[in-house]
Formats: structure tokens, C-alpha cells, sequence
């Protein structure tokens, strides 16, 4: 018979599990920034800007129901 910790336990796991299903994609690298489409050596953004900018945009995306 479960008791009030293994009720706990399965509820913060469903949460997490819920958390982790939410996260976004990692997108993938592709040698130009996918913000502004400038040339990136390293990464896939060119600056902080860059990548809170394109967060932004993915977040309303899944927010109206829309993916890539």
C-alpha cells in the first residue's frame, strides 16, 4: 500500500517528466546564426541578444500552437 512519500515521489516525477517534455529543441547548429543569419564560428547564435531574441519567438510560437 502506498503511503503519503510514495504519492509525493510519483507526483514531483510526473512534474519533472511534464518539465522535460516543455523544454525546448535544441536547434541545430548550421554554421549561421538563427536569429540573424550572420556567420557564427562556434554555437548557433552570434550573441546574448541573438539567442533571447530567437527564445522569445519559439516560446510564442508553441504559446499560438505553432512549431518549426
Amino acid at each position: 500500500m502506498a503511503d503519503i512519500i510514495d504519492d509525493s515521489q510519483e507526483l514531483q516525477e510526473a512534474q519533472i517528466a511534464a518539465a522535460l517534455a516543455k523544454r525546448m529543441k535544441v536547434p541545430e547548429k548550421t554554421g549561421l546564426c538563427l536569429a540573424c543569419d550572420e556567420p557564427v564560428a562556434e554555437g548557433v547564435f552570434c550573441d546574448a541578444d541573438c539567442r533571447e531574441f530567437y527564445e522569445r519567438a519559439e516560446r510564442i510560437r508553441a504559446i499560438k500552437g505553432k512549431s518549426n
